[in-house]
């Protein structure tokens, strides 16, 4: 009787082992299914750029880079205060514009270049040799030309880019480059 009691002990202790392990087995499988669905969440929401959105991305961010340098620059070599207030607001709005598209980037995957391009340090080296009148007039009609190639950027972004999220940044700047151009014509104009 005792040999049967210890089968059936045994038993019951085998049935009960295998159930718990099979319902370990069970939250461990919901675990790494849950953990897979969580991952591919972050995932589709973080997409890859194609390589005709990176390559806008990079130009945008030479173009505000760019921008942010040789108005730096403008405030050591200027004393004209129109000029000189036109490159605090350049150092402001280009310097937002580059954290919104940093972040854009982010979301696609996109690393920025961290340093300007070789153009745009050869322009800042060019503009560094120039002084007062002769500095004030080369930065007023640069300025003019470097907003009339982001209008035309944005635009270009805003038709072909594949990211909403590129385009939607895209449409959100062109409101504040249209005003920025209207300011560097109008300091161009101004005697």
């Amino acid at each position: 009787m005792q040999k049967k009691f210890n089968v059936l002990l045994s038993s019951i202790v085998i049935a009960f082992s295998a159930s718990v392990t099979a319902q370990a087995a069970d939250q461990t499988m919901m675990h790494a299914d849950k953990a897979d669905s969580v991952h591919a969440t972050k995932a589709a929401t973080k997409s890859s750029a194609n390589a005709a959105d990176k390559e806008m991305m990079n130009k945008l961010a030479q173009a505000n880079m760019g921008e942010v340098a040789l108005a730096e620059l403008a405030k050591t070599k200027s004393t004209d205060k129109e000029v000189l207030k036109f490159a605090d607001t350049m150092i402001e709005d280009h310097g937002k514009a580059q954290n919104a598209l940093a972040d854009v980037a982010n979301k696609s995957d996109v690393e920025l270049p961290k340093k300007t391009d070789q153009k745009h340090a050869d322009l800042l080296k060019k503009m560094q040799t120039m002084d007062g009148a002769a500095f004030d007039k080369a930065y007023k009609s640069q300025a003019v030309k470097d907003h009339g190639d982001a209008q035309k950027l944005l635009k270009k972004i805003a038709s072909n880019a594949k990211s909403a999220d590129f385009k939607a940044l895209a449409k959100e700047l062109m409101p504040t480059i249209d005003q920025h151009m209207e300011m560097a014509k109008a300091m161009q104009s101004a005697k």
